[in-house]
């Protein structure tokens, strides 16, 4: 066995290493062993007086080193006491409650903790902006964000069943995503259904204002007059004059009835056929003397490009189908020269009658004048003017 008697203990001080602590652990468990071995073993034969100073000398070892036991003790209490301390101050930084950034917070003072702030301050007092995280989801508060009657508006950005608020997105690029709403906004474009359109008004150049609506079609949208994704219509009774329809094609519509600007070139790979159906804007028979005026059903400008006057003759107070004469008045002329004065000549087969017509060509109405019915000799030539009369306004 290990001589206890002549061990003693080492000085144990804060800065004992774990070497020398694991020695004293070791002492104390030999002793006690072998104190044991020495008091089971007695008997009339072994008990002598060398035995009995051998256990004397056992016990004096034991109560010298008591002492160093004790202060061992008492360091350990002391050091139980310092880690009991940093646990508790690392909990409290953990947890906030001794300031900082976040915080855990005990809402229902049950001592769990069931709530997280996360704030930019290190207190809820002073901090204007946080997120709190609690059973019920992650909520951010701004506390500029209030209401006409100063309570706070919180954005809720996400909810405990899963729920992700889109209003709470502001920044960044949502990518692989698919949106599915029937009404809003995005990017500008309004949303209704299966479709997104934008609108907007333009001034033409005779001060007329026009309102255009775009609008993309789903290609899955199905019922009545869906079969096309793109659609362009004006405000005039809703009438639509461009289309791109699901099949590939192209609907012009009543495009015609448009002005149709290209800035640059048009390159056309293969064949453009127009179909302008042209509109009768008025019919009679007027000499178109002063103080005589047509109004036409349709204005100038909504046509492809322009109108055609129609006169034929006229005798024996009435007017002739024949000596028809046409004469095209362009669009352009309008838009630069409404209301003024054009001179028309007319004349029959071989001269067999000849005379003018003057008219005041405007958006939407033609007026007279007084020579229109006059009649002699000028440079020459005999005319008449009375003997042709308009019969006709076509929108061409």
């Amino acid at each position: 066995m290990a001589d206890l008697i002549n061990f003693s203990l080492p000085n144990i001080d804060e800065n004992t290493d774990e070497k020398t602590m694991k020695q004293i652990k070791n002492y104390l468990y030999q002793l006690t062993e072998q104190m044991k071995f020495y008091l089971n073993n007695i008997d009339s034969d072994n008990f002598t007086q060398a035995y009995v100073e051998k256990l004397n000398a056992m016990a004096s070892s034991a109560t010298t080193n008591t002492t160093a036991i004790n202060l061992t003790k008492n360091l350990i209490d002391k050091y139980r006491q310092r880690f009991k301390a940093e646990l508790i101050e690392s909990a409290n930084l953990i947890s906030g409650n001794s300031g900082g950034f976040i915080i855990l917070r005990d809402v229902n003072d049950d001592g769990k903790p069931d709530e997280l702030l996360i704030m930019n301050a290190e207190s809820l007092e002073n901090a204007t902006k946080y997120w709190q995280w609690n059973q019920n989801g992650l909520m951010y508060v701004d506390k500029l964000n209030i209401d006409d009657e100063g309570n706070l508006i919180p954005s809720i950005a996400m909810t405990m069943d899963g729920k992700i608020n889109a209003n709470c997105i502001t920044t960044g690029i949502l990518q692989g995503i698919e949106i599915r709403a029937a009404e809003g906004t995005i990017g500008g474009w309004k949303i209704d259904g299966t479709k997104l359109y934008t609108s907007w008004k333009v001034k033409t150049k005779n001060g007329q204002t026009v309102d255009y609506k775009l609008t993309l079609n789903a290609a899955g949208a199905e019922g009545e007059n869906e079969d096309y994704v793109i659609q362009l219509e004006t405000s005039d009774a809703m009438e639509y004059p461009f289309r791109i329809l699901k099949d590939g094609t192209v609907d012009c519509g009543d495009l015609a009835t448009q002005d149709l600007f290209v800035a640059q070139n048009l390159t056309v790979d293969g064949r453009i056929e127009i179909s302008s159906p042209q509109m009768l804007l008025w019919s009679g028979v007027y000499n178109m003397r002063d103080g005589q005026s047509i109004s036409l059903s349709e204005s100038i400008l909504k046509q492809p490009n322009g109108i055609v006057l129609v006169f034929s003759a006229f005798s024996d107070g009435a007017a002739q189908d024949h000596s028809w004469q046409h004469f095209f008045i362009p669009k352009w002329y309008v838009l630069n020269h409404s209301g003024e004065g054009i001179s028309i000549p007319l004349a029959g087969s071989n001269f067999s009658r000849v005379g003018t017509k003057y008219l005041y060509i405007g958006e939407s109405r033609i007026s007279g004048h007084a020579n229109n019915d006059d009649k002699g000799t000028a440079n020459g030539i005999t005319y008449n003017n009375a003997e042709f009369v308009l019969r006709e306004v076509l929108g061409v």
